[in-house]
């Protein structure tokens, strides 16, 4: 977040952001010197785009060496010239925190979320998994689980990479409220793109988030552990602050956790 967009996910010195000026077959056209300009397209997140967004293209590519958005979220750019077809680019993310994961090496993460703070750890696998870590707050739907007063404003997303994660929630025993004094009272409400299993007696709420009337997002209360995602501890510590560990599935989907 903050960081320049480049070419390559969280690598600020990756080749900066190009526009090429193209013709109906595809080339690019080298005698083109349009002006172009850059602007936030469709996009899931609050940011603001900055940076220099005009450029003049040289030999028809025109280059951006600055852009950078103020807040995570999921975000595209669209490029557009006076007389020219506009052209909007691929999602991408901007994340809070993102650490690079190699194989057979474990790799950990932590951020926090106002008085709670998740400390993530991928163990090291020998699967060719590598890639990146990474922990954003207030991206994503927002949810709430039915019968249960959640700790953080706001739920915490924590994605990839492909290897099951030991996700711990630390809760500071100031905003604990006197529901949430004996351990066995802290839950986590998690909500992902696909469905899981919810603790006993809860449910499971769907959500259409684009409105193409297929439920795409899930949320519920967490189960104790068997299969991931599952509680496998919740207690206090010795100075009362609240700690629920999770186990996490591998895969690259976007789950979101909320104490």
């Amino acid at each position: 977040m903050g960081q320049a967009i480049t070419g390559s996910p969280y690598s600020p010195a990756a080749p900066v952001v190009q526009v090429e000026v193209i013709d109906g077959g595809g080339s690019r056209v080298t005698s083109s010197t349009a002006t172009i300009s850059v602007t936030r397209g469709p996009s899931a997140g609050s940011g603001t785009l900055s940076g220099t967004t005009t450029a003049a293209a040289s030999g028809g590519v025109a280059s951006f060496a600055n852009l950078s958005i103020s807040a995570p979220g999921t975000y595209s750019l669209t490029a557009s010239s006076a007389g020219l077809t506009s052209v909007t680019s691929a999602s991408f993310h901007v994340d809070q925190v993102a650490v690079l994961c190699v194989e057979d090496i474990t790799c950990s993460a932590s951020i926090a979320n106002g008085q709670t703070t998740f400390d993530v750890t991928a163990p090291a696998n020998a699967a060719p998994d590598a890639g990146f870590l990474a922990l954003s707050n207030a991206i994503g739907p927002s949810f709430d689980c039915a019968g249960y007063k959640e700790l953080t404003a706001t739920p915490t997303t924590i994605v990839g990479p492909d290897r099951t994660k030991t996700v711990t929630a630390t809760i500071d025993r100031h905003v604990l409220s006197a529901q949430h004094r004996n351990a066995s009272s802290l839950q986590m409400c998690f909500g992902a793109p696909y469905p899981f299993a919810t603790r006993y007696g809860s449910t499971l709420t769907s959500v259409d988030t684009n409105g193409d009337g297929v439920a795409d997002f899930f949320y519920g209360l967490l189960p104790d552990c068997g299969a991931a995602p599952c509680v496998a501890k919740r207690k206090l510590n010795e100075d009362c602050d609240g700690i629920i560990v999770v186990k996490a599935p591998g895969g690259p989907k976007d789950p979101a956790y909320r104490p």
